[in-house]
């Protein structure tokens, strides 16, 4: 009888840690069954670019807003080399970077923590800008781009 129970004890354990593992297979499972598929045509694959809005129309809506913005420049080349960004726009007031994707514009927020994002659009201010000044042209970007 000793044996008989160790062996049922035994199947008993085997069986919870088989069930375990076939559990967390199964969920792993599932996760790879709705990994979206790519194909060889860029052109094909969604872009999860938020806001249709380019900079200088966000730019102009802040204007529209009473905001002084002035200076105003494509930067694209200057700026998205090394932040990695598809567009930037800079003004004497704020500069706007837009990144190809959200996931984009948090790391660059992440590792630039003077910055300020809304959507895939980072926005960075010039050195000595006021508090006050910061959060009404924040405020203001944020309203030209939701």
């Amino acid at each position: 009888m000793y044996s008989t129970t160790r062996r049922i004890l035994f199947v008993r354990r085997t069986g919870a840690a088989a069930a375990a593992v076939l559990a967390v297979a199964l969920a792993a499972g599932c996760g790879s069954a709705t990994e979206p598929t790519t194909t060889s045509n860029p052109a094909s694959l969604v872009s999860n670019k938020l806001n249709p809005a380019t900079l200088a129309q966000v730019a102009e809506t802040v204007a529209k807003g009473g905001l002084a913005v002035t200076g105003q420049k494509d930067a694209t080349d200057s700026v998205c080399g090394r932040a990695e960004c598809s567009a930037a726009l800079t003004t004497d007031q704020f500069t706007l970077l837009q990144f190809p994707t959200t996931g984009r514009a948090e790391v660059y927020t992440g590792e630039n923590l003077d910055t300020f994002q809304v959507l895939d659009v980072v926005a960075t201010f010039p050195t000595g800008t006021s508090a006050a000044d910061r959060t009404r042209y924040q405020e203001a970007i944020q309203r030209a781009l939701t």
